[in-house]
This record gives C-alpha cells, structure tokens and sequence, in this order.
C-alpha cells in the first residue's frame, strides 16, 4: 500500500470517527459508502471495521447494493 493509499483510508476513517460524533447535532440520518476491490472481502479491512461499528452503534447505513435494491423497488 503506497502513500497516497494510507491517506486515503485515514482520511475516510476519521470521516466515520467525526458522523459517528456529530451525527445527533447535525441530524445525519445515514452514512453512504460504496467502494471496490478486485480482492476478497475481508472484515479485518479498517473501511469494513469502520463500517461495521458505525452499524453497531446504531447509525443508518446504506451501501451501493442496497442502494439500487431500494431504487429498483420505487414506483
């Protein structure tokens, strides 16, 4: 993993750590995430975790699948 790499996953990892804090007092309803690999999907990956414990703590979470399952089914 280079440079730019590891910024890049700081930087969307402090985004999870400051909606995760500021969700209630700017009413953020939802986290919106959709990324790709050509790799296997692991749950150690840092996004996963990041992703996952926003989850668990009870954040709204949509991801690019659900997205368009819930699309598909507007009228």
């Amino acid at each position: 993993m280079g440079a730019g790499e590891t910024q890049f996953i700081l930087s969307a990892l402090e985004g999870f750590d400051w909606i995760l804090a500021s969700r209630d007092r700017y009413g953020i309803p939802m986290i919106s995430n959709s990324g790709g690999t050509d790799g296997a999907f692991s749950p150690d990956v840092p996004i996963n975790v990041a992703s996952r414990t926003a989850h668990d703590a009870g954040a709204g979470y949509l991801n690019a699948f659900e997205a368009v399952r819930a699309a598909a089914a507007l009228p």
